[in-house]
């Protein structure tokens, strides 16, 4: 009767080590293990993203990791994530598996914010992405959310011609002094923007600056990818990529 008891308790006792004790709070309620989050925006934003707050039921500290799985994220758009440090966007397809090498020690006394991002670099799109968070000393203690992002297709009432035409040319562009070539497009309200990957303004000029094949001095930026955009009225007309070597 006694080893049966015994069995019990030590039974419990290792049931409880491997519970469930990470906890994760969206827009005022508990997340539940597996749950999908879905969060939308505009595609032309510099970014959406959403926020979570992690903490623990366990009386005790706890050390715990994160790792980000890109589920279905189309090439174009990239992502980025606060969890121990606040990490600089990746790409789609470079990072499938994104582990933070760092832990957060979380408690029962106070949250520690996540915050997932989606670049959707002007691409009406969907994307999703599986964050997984669990217990450094004990991965059986985890918990996973999945997120659906949607960025949504800026609304416009300015319209093209067919015949409209805006490109920096050469592309890729190794000497940083492009041309800007352009044709049927009215320079009233408009500006030519180049973004970096993680949506920052980079560079912004009222059209009416350019006379068609206009030299555009770009020789402050890096190497790397950019987009670069036609705007009038606040609204996005065209977007197209920049690669500069």
């Amino acid at each position: 009767m006694n080893r049966c008891l015994l069995f019990v308790t030590a039974l419990l006792f290792n049931v409880s080590l491997d519970a469930q004790s990470i906890l994760l709070e969206y827009n005022g309620a508990l997340v539940n293990n597996d749950q999908t989050v879905y969060v939308s925006g505009d595609a032309s934003s510099s970014y959406i993203k959403q926020d979570f707050y992690a903490s623990t039921n366990s009386a005790q500290a706890k050390q715990i990791k994160m790792v980000r799985y890109e589920v279905d994220a189309p090439s174009g758009t990239g992502d980025y994530f606060c969890w121990s440090n606040c990490y600089t966007l990746k790409p789609a397809g470079t990072s499938v598996v994104w582990e933070d090498q760092f832990a957060v020690e979380l408690t029962n006394q106070s949250a520690h914010l996540l915050t997932a991002y989606y670049v959707a670099m002007n691409n009406a799109s969907t994307a999703s992405y599986r964050y997984v968070l669990y217990d450094e000393n004990n991965p059986n203690d985890s918990l996973s959310v999945n997120i659906v992002f949607t960025a949504e297709p800026t609304s416009s009432d300015l319209t093209l011609s067919e015949d409209a035409n805006f490109t920096l040319f050469p592309n890729p562009s190794e000497d940083r002094q492009p041309s800007l070539r352009f044709n049927n497009i009215s320079q009233e309200n408009a500006f030519l923007i180049i973004n970096n990957m993680l949506g920052e303004v980079v560079y912004k000029r009222p059209l009416h600056f350019f006379k068609s094949g206009h030299i555009v001095d770009l020789s402050t930026l890096e190497a790397g990818l950019y987009f670069y955009s036609l705007e009038q009225n606040n609204q996005l007309l065209i977007s197209e990529r920049l690669i500069i070597k």
